[in-house]
């Protein structure tokens, strides 16, 4: 169900559908110093400030308009991908704990769990995205460094080698897939890897230098 907006949201909603964002700013800001709890006025000025990458200001509005809209789906995401942006991960798993299956807001989970450290629960939300969209090379990655800090390198090259069939010609999947071989001493399954990704990204210079050390060490 949609919460209920104030005459004054209802307006700025128009003012931005014409395009007019600070006639729109004005009217929210105005109305929301009279009644600065309202949280459709702090859902849309957190909305405007986020996308003009003012992160600080918008989770400041977000916060505001979640705490009076504690049940709206689109007030959360928000703030949790405002969060996110702002590098607060403890906060993100916070506001995402009924993330359900959104998308968004379980890689928003994931990845916070990443920064912290708490590689099991990084591992379970990666686990859900890879099965909701198996063509993500991202969430691969992702879930293959994950489970390399776990030390289950057995899996994570599994995962590398999916998110490389999904992206052939990314460098860095083929760098970080080395840099696991290289912690478990298979030295020449790194360059081997190395050797895959040079002849697809035989312009890059990062690779090129990987595959030199990797070489190297084979001797």
């Amino acid at each position: 169900m949609t919460p209920a907006l104030s005459p004054s949201a209802v307006e700025a909603l128009t003012f931005l559908r014409q395009g007019k964002r600070d006639k729109a700013r004005a009217l929210l800001l105005a109305a929301q110093g009279r009644d600065p709890d309202d949280p459709s006025l702090n859902a849309l000025l957190g909305m405007l400030a986020c996308e003009e990458k003012d992160f600080s200001n918008g989770i400041t509005y977000l916060r505001r308009a979640w705490r009076g809209w504690p049940d709206d789906f689109a007030t959360r995401k928000n703030l949790a991908l405002a969060l996110l942006q702002s590098g607060d991960p403890s906060e993100v798993i916070a506001v995402t704990r009924r993330a359900d299956r959104d998308p968004a807001l379980l890689r928003a989970r994931a990845f916070s769990y990443q920064q912290l450290g708490q590689w099991e629960e990084a591992v379970s939300a990666y686990r859900i995205l890879v099965d909701a969209a198996p063509e993500d090379f991202e969430i691969w990655n992702n879930l293959a460094n994950v489970l390399a800090e776990q030390g289950k390198s057995e899996d994570a090259m599994d995962a590398f080698e999916q998110a490389i069939h999904l992206q052939p010609s990314l460098p860095i999947l083929y760098i970080n897939y080395g840099k696991i071989l290289t912690g478990i001493e298979r030295d020449a399954d790194r360059l081997t890897v190395l050797r895959r990704g040079a002849a697809v990204c035989s312009h890059d210079d990062e690779i090129a230098l990987e595959l030199g050390l990797a070489a190297a060490a084979v001797g």
